[in-house]
């Protein structure tokens, strides 16, 4: 409505929409800059970042003048944790092959070959380890075996089925419990480096964060988070407190942009300090500061998903007309 009591014409009503979008647009402009122009003043307070990536855990210092520059570096997952894993991963080639369909005399014949040699190796495993990684090659060599004995491998599907079922239950406890030997291999050895580089550093938990970098996959129930979160609960300081996410952080990666990764300019300056000055923003705005880690406009979705899409009807059965 213009003030003299006329309307917009179209022509007026678009230039006016297309001034308040440009005027917005140069708005949300300086937001974007002050915020992150506010994230580099956001990191003052960490003294030292510890970031767990590709099997390596590097520690990272504050040195107030240039920034965090890695101080440590040490190779957590070893020779014998690699060598239990590669272990537990015959039994998924044999599947991913059958799957694929690229199963054939040849690419049995081969693995077989392979496993043939990985046999000769194991001793070099601790006593403990060592029965049950021969019972599961042996195991997968005999399977192979079976499979071979298959006339057509591309049409029996039903005897592959059976073959597999048996060759699974077979090596199931040798699995577990070369999974569990693994398990406390990497945390053992993550624990030693951690408690050296804390006690060294004289690292105050207050003013530390912890990155871990992974795939998509083993997120959920990934051990070396569970480690960093029973590091901080199991001191009373923070036994009310939420760690994850907040001291402790999951940073989801694609595998082929884990390789050149930048630690510094990528993992510290950009996401770290970003997620810090959100917390701060967060609790000063919503009196929460882990509240900008989930969408603002969560709350209403429900409702409007609800109004753009209903709930369909069942149809009524249909009668049955007699005859």
């Amino acid at each position: 409505m213009l003030p003299n009591g006329g309307i917009f014409s179209e022509a007026q009503h678009e230039k006016s929409t297309s001034v308040l979008s440009s005027s917005l647009f140069s708005v949300n402009d300086q937001f974007l800059k002050e915020h992150q122009s506010a994230s580099a003043t956001a990191l003052q307070g960490i003294m030292t970042v510890m970031v767990f990536h590709g099997g390596n855990l590097s520690l990272w210092v504050n040195d107030k003048k240039t920034g965090f520059q890695q101080r440590e570096y040490q190779t957590i997952s070893g020779d014998e944790y690699h060598q239990l894993k590669s272990v537990c991963h015959i039994p998924v080639i044999l599947l991913d092959q059958i799957k694929s369909g690229r199963i054939s005399r040849e690419t049995l014949a081969d693995l077989g070959s392979k496993l043939t040699n990985v046999l000769k190796a194991l001793p070099v495993l601790p006593e403990t380890v060592h029965s049950n990684a021969v019972a599961i090659v042996e195991q997968s060599t005999q399977c192979i075996n079976r499979l071979q004995d298959i006339s057509n491998l591309r049409l029996e599907e039903k005897i592959i089925g059976e073959i597999l079922r048996d060759y699974q239950y077979a090596i199931k406890d040798n699995i577990a419990f070369l999974s569990a030997a693994a398990t406390g291999k990497q945390l053992s050895a993550l624990h030693d480096v951690t408690q050296k580089w804390l006690q060294e550093y004289g690292i105050d938990l207050s003013q530390n964060r912890v990155l871990l970098v992974g795939a998509h996959g083993p997120r959920k129930g990934f051990i070396e988070m569970q480690y960093f979160l029973r590091l901080y609960t199991c001191d009373s300081a923070y036994a009310e407190t939420p760690v994850k996410n907040n001291y402790v952080y999951y940073i989801e990666m694609l595998p082929c942009h884990m390789a050149e990764l930048d630690i510094k300019a990528r993992l510290i300056d950009e996401f770290l300090a970003h997620e810090e000055q959100n917390k701060q923003v967060a609790d000063w705005l919503l009196g929460e500061p882990l509240a900008m880690q989930q969408d603002v406009l969560r709350k209403d979705g429900p409702d409007i998903i609800a109004q753009l899409l209903p709930e369909k009807e069942q149809p009524e059965p249909m009668k049955k007309i007699a005859v």
